[in-house]
């Protein structure tokens, strides 16, 4: 299989205390869009009410997004963060310790890891954790809110014609989203990279 001109990787980067946050992730186009608006809509989404925004501190900024179209037929394109947006994480408070994130389980269709994905979102409030400190409470709030800012920024893309998707470089091709699981887990990326929130 190969990838086609409706499918591109976005990298959503970010900035906390100095270090650079970058989320990557795959989406496939319902309508003909420039890599531009792709860039636009990922940003928008991001920050739609109760998304990602909603989870992270304010100390977050925001800095652009990075579209590159996966088959290969243009170089990547840099898309500032749009300065009528908000620019920063919405939560007022501290964050979680540097290098720990608030996880998803992305699922899809079809079986197999290759079809299979995560993201993981840094720079959280601690509000979100439970009284231990040990794991994310999720029933009560601010952690019910974190619970479901990857279903809001999924919804938010889709109704903006954009599709979350798993990317597969192994088969060349995704597979899109159907299901999102929350994570419990206060969870890192250290052993993958060497800056947290990295996918």
């Amino acid at each position: 299989m190969a990838y086609n001109s409706d499918q591109y990787q976005v990298c959503i980067r970010q900035r906390h205390a100095g270090q650079d946050l970058c989320n990557v992730i795959a989406v496939e186009q319902t309508t003909t869009l420039t890599p531009l608006e792709v860039g636009q809509r990922v940003q928008n989404a991001w920050e739609a009410g109760s998304s990602f925004i909603d989870c992270q501190v304010q100390d977050v900024e925001y800095i652009q997004t990075e579209v590159f179209p996966l088959d290969g037929s243009a170089m990547t394109t840099i898309v500032p963060w749009d300065i009528g947006l908000n620019g920063a994480g919405n939560v007022v408070g501290d964050p979680v310790d540097p290098g720990s994130c608030l996880g998803f389980t992305l699922y899809t269709s079809a079986p197999g890891k290759s079809r299979r994905g995560r993201i993981y979102i840094g720079g959280v409030g601690r509000g979100g954790l439970d009284a231990f400190s040990v794991q994310w409470d999720l029933t009560t709030s601010p952690g019910s809110t974190f619970k479901d800012c990857a279903q809001e920024f999924y919804d938010d893309m889709a109704t903006n014609n954009l599709i979350w998707a798993v990317n597969s470089r192994k088969l060349e091709s995704l597979a899109l989203i159907d299901t999102i699981v929350c994570r419990t887990s206060i969870l890192s990326q250290n052993q993958r990279a060497r800056r947290y929130g990295v996918v």
